[in-house]
């Protein structure tokens, strides 16, 4: 169907995200000429940027009135017919029902993450795999998506200034200890990819609660993102 409208819902966080990516990719290769859509939490958009399989990117920020309301303005004017939640969370299954689409396609109640999401479903799709990944295609594959493309489309990054080379290095000398260790300023390693080899740099948080999402790059090689928390 050339003027399929499909829209994805994952709204986080990185890891989920990036585990969502090949499903994504399957629907739009699976409906050439579709348009897919990709409702997201504004602080993790940046994760599509470039991504030449989702056509729209809508922000949805709940803890700003404002943007909630944008966000349903989008979602009723878009006319998606198509949604696939792959949260599982209430909250999710509720931003998909705000579009008003003719489907919505969304994992079995015995395996969401709120089990009342389960009720805003259409259909409801008992997965096998073991794998997310793996979990998350098969939940498109219900929608009809029948060609799976595995790949992983992330954003090159920005120069953030040099990285050191090489397959090891060191913590300095200050380095706190690890997550686990309940200190109240923490440093992480933080791998990168970069034309020499694997390279590294050292960050700290103030607070373990704060995301934070590097961007670097080292020489012409994209980066590894990141999660600090």
């Amino acid at each position: 169907m050339a003027n399929r409208r499909i829209l994805v819902v994952r709204l986080g966080s990185m890891g989920d995200v990036i585990h969502t990516l090949p499903a994504a990719s399957t629907l739009k290769h699976s409906f050439p000429g579709c348009h897919l859509g990709w409702i997201i939490d504004p602080k993790w958009s940046v994760l599509l940027e470039g991504n030449p399989y989702v056509d729209e990117i809508i922000p949805f920020n709940r803890r700003k009135f404002g943007n909630i309301l944008e966000a349903r303005r989008r979602l009723r004017n878009a006319g998606f017919d198509t949604v696939i939640d792959f949260q599982g969370l209430i909250k999710s299954a509720l931003v998909a029902s705000a579009a008003r689409p003719e489907r919505i396609y969304g994992f079995h109640e015995s395996q969401v993450r709120e089990r009342l999401s389960a009720l805003f479903y259409s259909h409801r799709t008992r997965v096998e795999a073991a794998h997310v990944v793996d979990r998350n295609l098969e939940l498109a594959e219900s929608s009809g998506a029948a060609n799976a493309v595995r790949t992983f489309p992330l954003p090159k990054g920005e120069p953030e200034g040099k990285l050191p080379t090489g397959r090891s290095c060191s913590p300095p000398r200050s380095a706190a200890g690890p997550p686990s260790s309940g200190r109240s300023r923490t440093t992480r390693f933080s791998p990168v990819c970069s034309s020499g080899g694997l390279g590294c740099r050292w960050f700290s948080t103030g607070h373990r609660s704060r995301p934070v999402f590097s961007k670097a790059l080292a020489g012409s090689s994209p980066t590894i993102p990141e999660l600090a928390a």
